[in-house]
């Protein structure tokens, strides 16, 4: 049996053997990883060093005088 992981998805998703709704879920490590690195979710009673960071567009990291 494969580790699972609670996470808390911010929309419905679904994918070739999968559906989970929106809101609290256990899922499977790996596809809870894949959801997380794409944002669509978060990991519940992670440390926010462990959650995945959205990313930032150039224009924010320029500088500015």
């Amino acid at each position: 049996m494969e580790k699972t992981i609670k996470i808390m998805l911010s929309e419905s998703v679904a994918g070739r053997g999968f559906a989970y709704g929106k809101g609290e879920n256990d899922v499977p490590e790996t596809i809870a990883r894949d959801l997380i690195a794409a944002g669509l979710a978060r990991q519940i009673g992670a440390k926010p060093s462990d959650q995945a960071e959205k990313p930032v567009s150039p224009a924010k990291k320029a500088e500015k005088r």
